[in-house]
């Protein structure tokens, strides 16, 4: 019976020592899940932003491509006014 005592007291203090690291180590994976998918939506919202629609504002004016307002290009019926050349002539 001592012996039956020893055997059965020692697998209850294995078990639950085996429950505690199994409880810890499902805890470490829904943290690990839970992070992981914050990350992927994250990721997912970075995917869809432009840095280039935050620094430059890119549009139109008439026939035009604009950036930051200085007029792009040419049209062989009408010169562009010298904005850009002018400002490319400062910062060159």
């Amino acid at each position: 019976m001592v012996i039956d005592r020893s055997i059965a007291r020692r697998y209850w203090l294995n078990f639950n020592e085996f429950e505690g690291q199994l409880a810890e180590f499902c805890d470490t994976r829904e943290a690990l899940l839970a992070r992981t998918e914050h990350m992927r939506q994250h990721l997912e919202k970075l995917k869809h932003t432009n840095p280039y629609n935050d620094t430059f504002h890119i549009w139109h004016d008439g026939h035009y491509g604009t950036i930051n307002g200085l007029r792009l290009g040419r049209l062989h019926i009408q010169a562009v006014r010298g904005t850009l050349s002018l400002s490319c002539s400062l910062h060159c």
